[in-house]
């Protein structure tokens, strides 16, 4: 099922994402809270433009030098002049002399000076010094101030797009307030925004790079290192969010554009065109968002001047008017004036000016609420009109305002204890301050009892003691000491009320600690159900509080006396919804998950007082101030003046670290393998409870899921089926995939079934029984009869309740030989077919299947022994003459699926084969697919297509997905690191389960669809199926480009079945667990980490309805209007024997699949002929197309009658209809069956004229069971069928099916007809049938057609002559003994010998002419090899003309002539001329007596007298003679070759070791490589691709690749083993199994050529088990040739990174001897590796994909030296142990990397000592598997020679 495992990543793929509502921004310090679906603060909301979409923003940084920078800007300058005579450019500046001339030219230009700090620090907050970072900010605030007519408004953050300098506390202690001289600031652009595939807005094309990879996510930068300290994990970003939006309330932030020229410059090198084009793709995309693009550059030569001018140029050219181009200070004098109505964020004095932004109706566009002391107004975006709607806003703005959503309709609500007056609001009071309530209605604010209503009931339930030294306790009623937050705790859109109280002392004086406690009160609006018994609800009272039974963690060391709401923090860290606690501060750490609003946060994460080690950095510091808290990736952060020398200058706590108890709760890591705590994060993502994982489901609009079945009810269910009264049998996988064990560990069974019941008819299964236990791994279930039919490999059984009790009584096998192995690919998948018979998914294991018994033990097909045999069998349940094995028989499935009838034991094989889940369609069209090949159909039906053993049809499958093979998906779950399919994220890889919906309740836009499980991502996908022709395609629909049916969010929901439910809806099973893949796709070292098992006893089924539909399981649908009684789907009351006719009459001509299907099986099982008259009545009358169909198929010879009830339904006026008339009617079509059936031939013939295709392909395939010839010209079926052939020979399905049903009593007509039709004997259709007549033995016919080729032509007896009866005697000697027997047919002797005669005298003269061209001759040496056959004397004048003195291209058709002549003399004479052929002839001959086994010994013999010698044998002939089946023939060869077995290759390598201390020539290896591999390799352009990929080989080590080379059946492939196929002529094909049908093969061999053999012909197709890539190459190659192949196979296929600071270079011995080989000097490989700035070494070595190679060149005098190697590196503690692999000249030095503590202190490691011979050596480092967190950062490699 699945090829694709997920394991360990960042656990929060960005950051705590704030809900839709949640209004918390409001109140916490956050630079980054927008996220893609925040509300929008769109361009046209404050431009103030008409016709301006977005805003473009240039700022260029660093200026300290006016003069540099005039002269990199004055192009730039020059063109946005060109545009509307300004130069809207902001310089962020450092220091200049506020004086300088250019300064006061730039703003007269349009310019504005900003602020970038005086000394530039990186970061800004460092060394413990706050002080100081705010004085070189202060400094440039003030200088810039003195600059004339200058005012900045905008500053951005040193190094904010390499580094993480950008900090809460900067901007809360530091760019809040003002500086000394009273000035301040009030816009920044210091955070990143990048656009990413998360936005649904976006097209994806904009979006994803040819590779793959998102387009600006690359950016982000990966392996800095500061100081040597990792860079590693940087979060300045926020994602798809171009908009201004406001920090702290002070602060406009305007977020700058991924990428910035130094990110560019640092992924792709300086002035790379690709970042301009990426640039300007993003600001096509923030022109289609409405947004604002802000880039960040320098004149540092990371960009061009003209490269930015060439920016500009785009933007005008292709958006014109759509875009302006603003400087800071415009943009920011527009937001005040457009946008804030005049009203600053910030008052004169640089404090809270009382303006609020936030979406007051709920439209997703940003609103404006304005309370300052002299205006009060609200200001709401109307979208649709593009203007502002103004009203009146009732309180002033300020520290006491809290805004929030408690309200059901989702207001804006706000609570406000600001009183009037300037600064009051900052003062402590001890008197009570009236505390306000309104709501915002969507026009007007109104008053909000119902927040008043919370205000009083808190006061209410308030009494505070207060403990004193010296006073008694007192108790103060005080509600100015109450405190207000407002969070919306689960996540359902209302916030929860947080009140906090501080006690104060009597006297009212706060200089003795305060006291405080904190309650919690949650919205409670009283609803009852809307009919009795119903989930939906609706209001019936006013909306009330409720105040929760718990308020703060017991036990917290962070006590809730003393704690002030600032002092913590929310956020859902373990993903279930809710948000969780973090508390830390002078007291200690509280972290706390939150269970429910009963119980509160009572499960502690971490626990700990201050003094601990484990304690985390306060939050708010006890001076009050920020501490530079945040949340991001994944992780808890701390940003200051402290952390600037940690890894990523962040003190980062992972939130899997704090996790990981709950983890080994679950079982989702060994409890023996927890990573290192130090190490880098590893996210094992939670497990969530079916209710929390329900919640993550995310569906197309308009439907819900429904949970129906979860654990402890299910467990590990993988497949399911409904009984007709409604239960839910499901199939368990328990074990899976390293099976199960009992209490004491031994290994069980752990495979069930189970039955579940709806016992209270709630919607939800609530009972649960076992039926079976036991089993292995079961697959797959199917109801049948009384009991079920179970697909558990190895074999397919029924089993039984015989007492009622859902337990199982009887348990019985069926069918027998399925291959076992890996789980996922065992035989499953048991569908109805319109055909009455169970179809079965192979697996894609196959196996020889033996029927073992019968449901019907009376029944008379039963055998006693095995064998492989085929019955013919007609019965009242087969509705035609089919050729099928019964019990007692074996058959092959390899290649194919499998139909049971299990009622009488017989099977048949179908086209296939299906992974996991083969379906249909309502009109019998199948349908399956594989792990990355998510749906195919089957377009050729086996049982047809295998009738005629003369002609191969084919591959019957073909993909309709678009695209095919692997598709991409769209999951919305965190992806996770993977160690395989690296290039198959976000794409199909897992497909299973292939479903067609078959009803219409989910509306009609969904039936017909197909829907797929993929569980590696966490999805089922869907594509509209429509069909052209007789094939089908299926797309994505229009709504669904970017996104999925269904998605889950939970990286543990694993969909693996999807099917139609009886009741409509789409039901989906699924695996809930944390490892999915197999571990066959596992490597070890991660298995040990894993617990495979997690999971376990989990399990969940679901069902998909629409939104007005919540009935489950039958229950009646009250959205809906009563369905008519043909169309019910409720469960019946009784049991399937018992139902009344009318009702399963009524369920044929149900809407949906399952019913139609059931009810069609159990009239069949019935066998209850008073169905007859009605069936009839149906099939010819019902007014529905399916009911017709069903009725139609239930139909059989006895139940029909006669032709008079059948011909209607072949008039029916739906072509699928008519189509499976046809099939139905074929036993009418045989006399020996059916005395009507002149009449029932001739109506199916009369089908010829039908123009629907479908029709077509049914009648090709039905005229092959016609039988007998007759003279009536209206029954002559062989025109027909040749017209067939002839009109659709470029229609590959309807012409295999037409010559399909060839046969021979039909094929003298079908060849007559042709040949008249297109009225010529040579034609290649003509050819076509000519093979066929000659297989069949129709010579009659074949003289017929020669006589007409004889007559033919301009030029009787000429060369065309020639060409045209060797054409036709090609064709019939392909077939044994025709050619033979057509010259003794005396019409032949009579009519064509002559002609024969005369044209072989011809083709003997131009064999004598001298003077004939190659192109004559040629034909008639092919006319005479043909004519010729089993003659010696024609064998021995062809061999006569192999000589040098004629061209190679006659020579060699005269050698291909000889070896298709039967002539035993063939091999001495093509022998006797060996040594005037060339090397390619001698190939040709060898080739030619191999694949004969008679002619294998003259071969021989040549060799061993020397005539051939060996070296004329190339290594894949040798080796076909090596492992030849005769004993006598490998004996020979043994002594020829000295042959060395598989077991002994590793002797002749060690005798080849000397080739590694060779000396390569990758020109002269392309030579040998062209020569000695092309032939099944491909490299550099040279070859064919049959092979593996050599350009994407890993381990190119020299030692590595002469393994391959000498023992390439070390490790192989299965799909590179080679088969050898021997026909029964003797002729032997070697090579790999391509395809495989019915009753035909295909092998292509080295040369790439394909056979197509058909089984009839073949005696034997043997797996040799060994690669198709031959031993014995050393025969062919000397040692410098395989140095020199090894070479250019090292050096070809990847071409190194080009990097910055890294030039490849050769490295030979200085003076001192020692070589040299820095990391600058190193060819880099791989998607990670680089050279890092600061210490110049190759670094971010995170994947086993990353090597680095380097040449080291040793002097000619020099003979070889030996030397000790040493590294110069530095590795982290916490990745120390990966293990280093370095190879050079066949010798490997390997070791695990020691630690040398920290990253940026460097040591030396010995790893051991290597020679060298004289000349270029390749050195290379890599690792064998992903390295844990890095493998190390390497700056130098030194090999110093030994003294010695």
């Amino acid at each position: 099922m699945f090829r694709l495992f997920v394991t360990i990543a960042v656990l929060s793929g960005f950051q705590h994402l704030l809900i839709a509502g949640d209004l918390s921004y409001l109140h916490e310090n956050n630079p980054w809270y927008p996220h893609t679906s925040f509300p929008k603060l769109t361009t046209p909301q404050w431009v103030g433009e008409e016709g301006v979409d977005a805003v473009i923003v240039l700022a260029i940084d660093d200026m300290r030098d006016t003069a540099k920078y005039e002269a990199y800007l004055r192009p730039i300058l020059q063109r946005l002049k060109q545009i509307d005579g300004r130069a809207p450019v902001s310089i962020m500046t450092c220091n200049v002399k506020p004086d300088d001339p250019q300064l006061q030219t730039w703003l007269d230009e349009g310019l504005s000076i900003d602020v970038h700090t005086v000394d530039h620090p990186c970061p800004i907050l460092q060394g413990g010094d706050l002080a100081k970072a705010k004085s070189t900010y202060d400094r440039c605030v003030d200088l810039l101030e003195r600059i004339p007519g200058n005012k900045s408004v905008a500053f951005r953050t040193p190094c904010c797009d390499s580094l993480n300098t950008v900090s809460p506390r900067f901007f809360a202690e530091i760019f809040n307030q003002t500086t000394e001289q009273g000035n301040y600031l009030s816009l920044s652009s210091s955070i990143f925004s990048m656009y990413t595939s998360a936005d649904p807005e976006i097209p994806k094309e904009l979006l994803i790079d040819n590779d793959g990879r998102e387009k600006f996510r690359k950016y982000i930068p990966k392996g800095m290192k500061r100081n040597g300290v990792p860079q590693d994990n940087f979060v300045n970003w926020i994602e798809n969010y171009p908009y201004p939006y406001v920090i702290n309330n002070l602060c406009w932030e305007f977020p700058c554009m991924v990428p910035s020229d130094w990110e560019a410059q640092f992924l792709q090198q300086p002035n790379n065109p690709k970042t301009v084009e990426d640039m300007k793709t993003a600001l096509d995309i923030t022109v289609l968002k409405k947004g604002v693009f802000n880039l960040v550059f320098h004149p540092h030569g990371w960009i061009k001047a003209e490269q930015v001018v060439d920016l500009i140029d785009h933007a005008v050219t292709k958006h014109g008017k759509k875009v302006k181009f603003l400087n800071f200070r415009e943009a920011h004098d527009r937001l005040n004036e457009n946008l804030l109505a005049g009203q600053p964020l910030r008052a004169k004095d640089g404090s809270d000016n009382g303006v609020r932004l936030l979406d007051a109706n709920n439209d997703g566009f940003m609103d404006v609420l304005i309370g300052t002391s002299n205006r009060r107004l609200t200001r709401v975006w109307r979208p649709l009109s593009q203007l502002w709607a103004e009203s009146a806003f009732p309180v002033l703005i300020g520290e006491g305002s809290h805004f929030t959503r408690v309200r059901d309709d989702g207001s804006v609500s706000i609570l406000s204890e600001t009183l009037e007056g300037p600064g009051l609001n900052k003062e402590v009071v001890t008197e009570r301050v009236p505390e306000h309530a309104w709501y915002f209605d969507g026009r007007q604010w109104l008053k909000d009892e119902y927040l008043q209503h919370l205000i009083r009931f808190s006061q209410t339930v308030r009494e505070m003691p207060i403990e004193r030294d010296d006073k008694a306790v007192a108790v103060v009623r005080s509600p100015a000491t109450r405190t207000w937050r407002f969070r919306d705790i689960d996540h359902d859109g209302l916030s929860e009320a947080i009140v906090t109280w501080r006690a104060v002392e009597i006297d009212g004086s706060l200089s003795s600690p305060a006291k405080t406690d904190v309650q919690l009160f949650q919205p409670m609006t009283p609803v009852t159900p809307v009919r009795p018994g119903s989930p939906v609800k609706k209001p019936t009272g006013p909306p009330t509080w409720r105040q929760m039974p718990f308020a703060w963690p017991d036990g917290s060391v962070v006590p809730a006396a003393g704690i002030d709401p600032e002092l913590f923090r929310f956020h859902d860290l373990d993903g279930d919804g809710n948000d969780d606690l973090i508390a830390s501060t002078s007291s200690g750490t509280t972290v706390a998950l939150f269970e429910d609003f009963e119980r509160g946060w009572t499960r502690p994460l971490l626990n700990v007082e201050r003094k601990s080690t484990r304690s985390l950095p306060m939050v708010i510091r006890e001076d009050g101030s920020d501490n530079g808290y945040f949340f991001h990736a994944g992780h808890l952060c701390w940003q200051n003046e402290f952390t600037a020398d940690l890894p990523d200058m962040m003190h980062r706590v992972s939130i899997e670290k704090l996790l990981r108890p709950r983890l080994l709760e679950q079982g989702a890591v060994s409890p023996l393998r927890i990573p290192d705590p130090t190490a880098s994060p590893e996210a094992f993502p939670l497990s969530k409870t079916p209710e929390e994982s329900l919640a993550t489901i995310q569906l197309a609009p308009g439907l819900k899921a429904e949970l129906v079945a979860a654990e402890p009810l299910i467990q590990d269910p993988v497949a399911f089926e409904w009984d007709v009264q409604g239960r839910l049998w499901v199939v368990q996988m328990g074990g899976y995939p390293n099976g199960a064990t009992d209490s004491d560990g031994k290994p069980t069974s752990g495979g069930e079934i189970r039955v579940l019941e709806d016992v209270d008819n709630d919607g939800k299964y609530d009972k649960a029984t076992t039926f079976l236990d036991g089993l292995n791994f079961p697959t797959g279930i199917h109801r049948w009869r009384n009991g079920v039919i179970v697909t558990d490999a190895p074999t397919i059984f029924y089993a039984e309740d015989t007492n009622g009790d859902l337990k199982a009584d009887i348990r019985k096998t069926l069918f027998r030989g399925f291959a076992e192995g890996n789980q996922q690919h065992r035989v499953n998948g048991l569908s109805w077919g319109l055909d009455n018979w169970l179809h079965v998914a192979n697996g894609d294991s196959g196996g020889t299947i033996e029927s073992v018994s019968c449901l019907k033990e009376d029944w008379h097909g039963k055998t006693d022994e095995p064998s492989d045999c085929e019955a013919t069998i007609f019965t009242d349940f087969l509705s035609s003459q089919t050729q099928v094995s019964g019990p007692g028989c074996r058959i092959s499935i390899r290649g194919r699926d499998l139909r049971i009838q299990p009622d009488y034991g017989l099977m048949d094989p179908v086209s296939g084969q299906s992974q996991f889940g083969r379906c249909r369609d309502d009109w019998g069209h199948w349908f399956g697919g594989n792990n990355s090949r998510p749906m195919w159909r089957y377009t050729l039906d086996d049982k047809y297509t295998r009738r005629n053993p003369h002609f191969a049809a084919g591959d019957s499958r073909r993909e309709i997905f678009d695209p095919p093979g692997a598709s991409p998906v769209f999951p919305i779950s965190r992806m996770l690191a993977r160690f395989n399919d690296r290039d198959r994220a976000n794409r199909f890889t897992s497909a299973c389960s292939v479903m067609i919906y078959r009803d219409w309740l989910l509306g009609e836009e969904f039936a017909g669809d197909a829907f797929v499980c993929e569980p590696v991502h966490n999805l089922v996908s869907r594509r509209v199926v429509t069909r052209t022709g007789t094939t089908f395609s299926a797309k994505r629909s229009a709504n669904e480009t970017d996104r999925e049916f269904l998605a889950s969010s939970d990286n543990w929901f694993r969909p693996v079945m999807a099917r139609t439910g009886p009741d409509g809806a789409i039901w989906i099973a699924d695996m809930y667990r944390f490892v999915i893949e197999h571990p066959e796709w596992i490597p070890e070292d991660w298995q040990k980490k894993l617990n495979l098992q997690a999971g376990n006893g989990l399990g969940r089924i679901y069902r998909i309805v629409r939104e007005a539909n919540s009935a489950c399981c039958g229950a009646a649908d009250e959205s809906a209007e009563p369905p008519a009684s043909d169309t019910d789907r409720s469960w019946l009351t009784t049991t399937w024997n018992k139902a009344s006719r009318e009702t399963l009459l009524g369920r044929l001509a149900s809407p949906n699949g399952w019913w139609r299907d059931t009810s069609h099986r159990l009239i069949l099982h019935r066998e209850d002929h008073h169905f007859d008259d009605s069936l009839l009545e149906m099939a010819t009358d019902h007014p529905l197309p399916l009911a017709r169909l069903h009725a139609l198929c239930l139909t059989t010879p006895q139940l029909i009658g006669g032709p008079e009830l059948l011909i209607p339904m072949l008039r029916d006026t739906h072509p699928e209809i008519r189509r499976h008339a046809i099939r139905i009617a074929e036993p009418w079509l045989q006399p020996s069956v059916s005395k009507d059936h002149r009449e029932m031939t001739k109506a199916v013939l009369a089908m010829a004229n039908d123009d629907d295709p479908r029709v077509t392909l049914q009648l090709a395939y039905s005229l092959g069971r016609l039988i007998g010839e007759e003279s009536a010209d209206e029954l002559r079926s062989g025109h027909v069928l040749a017209k067939l052939i002839s009109q659709h020979q470029d229609h590959p399905q309807i012409f295999a099916a037409a010559m399909s049903s060839l046969n021979e009593s039909n094929m003298d007509e079908v060849l007559a007809e042709a040949i008249w039709l297109v009225d010529r004997a040579d034609s290649a259709l003509v050819l076509k049938l000519v093979g066929q007549a000659a297989a069949f033995g129709r010579f009659d016919s074949l003289v017929t057609c020669f006589e007409k080729a004889v007559g033919e032509g301009d030029d009787p007896g000429g060369v065309a002559s020639l060409n045209r009866l060797a054409a036709l005697i090609r064709e019939v000697t392909r077939h044994e003994t025709a050619w033979k027997s057509l010259r003794k047919v005396p019409a032949w002797q009579e009519k064509i010998a002559p002609a024969m005669t005369k044209l072989a005298a011809r083709a003997e003269a131009i064999l004598n002419e001298p003077r004939a061209d190659a192109t004559s001759q040629i034909s008639a040496v092919q006319f005479l090899a043909t004519i010729g056959a089993g003659q010696a004397s024609a064998s021995e004048r062809l061999a006569s003309m192999i000589s040098p003195r004629n061209p190679p291209t006659l020579q060699s058709a005269i050698l291909s002539a000889l070896t298709t002549m039967a002539d035993r003399q063939t091999p001495d004479r093509l022998i006797s001329h060996w040594r005037t052929l060339t090397p390619a002839l001698r190939t040709e001959v060898t080739d030619a007596l191999l694949n004969r086994a008679e002619w294998i010994p003259a071969l021989l013999t040549a060799l061993e007298n020397g005539t051939v010698a060996d070296r004329d044998l190339n290594a894949a002939q040798r080796e076909r003679l090596a492992i030849h089946q005769d004993a006598r023939i490998r004996e020979r060869v043994a002594k020829l070759f000295d042959v060395k077995a598989s077991s002994n290759r590793q002797t002749l390598i060690e005798e080849f070791e000397p080739v590694l201390k060779l000396a390569g020539d990758g020109a002269r290896g392309r030579v040998v490589f062209e020569k000695r591999c092309s032939s099944c390799h491909r490299l550099d352009g040279i070859g064919k691709s049959i092979g593996a990929d050599l350009a994407a080989l890993k381990d190119r080590t020299s030692k590595a690749m002469l393994t391959a080379i000498l023992d390439p059946n070390r490790a192989v492939e299965a799909k590179f083993l080679s088969y050898t196929a021997v026909t029964t002529a003797g002729k032997t094909v070697s090579g790999m199994l391509l395809n495989e049908t019915g009753n035909s093969v295909t092998l292509i061999s080295t040369d790439g050529k394909e056979h197509v053999l058909l089984r009839k012909d073949l005696d034997q197709l043997i797996s040799s088990q060994r690669s198709l890539m031959p031993e014995g190459l050393e025969k062919d190659l000397s040692k410098q040739d395989i140095a020199d192949v090894i070479a250019f196979v090292q050096t070809s296929g990847l071409t190194p990174k080009e990097l910055p600071f890294n030039v490849p270079t050769e490295g030979s011995p200085s003076d001192d001897g020692v070589v040299r080989l820095p990391a600058s000097a190193a060819s880099v490989f791989g998607p990670n590796l680089i050279v890092e700035a600061h210490f110049r070494n190759l670094g971010n070595w995170l994947s086993a994909d990353d090597y680095a190679a380097w040449t080291v060149v040793l002097p000619e005098p020099i003979s070889q030296c030996e030397f000790d190697v040493e590294l110069d590196f530095a590795c982290h503690k916490s990745a120390a142990g990966n293990q280093l692999v370095l190879s050079v000249a066949g010798q490997t030095l390997e070791g695990r990397v020691p630690s040398t503590d920290r990253w940026d202190r460097y040591s030396t490691w010995k790893p051991g000592t290597i020679t060298l011979p004289p000349g270029a050596s390749r050195l290379v480092v890599f690792t064998r598997s992903p390295p844990v967190q890095a493998l190390i950062d390497l700056r130098e490699i030194r090999l110093i020679p030994r003294n010695d």
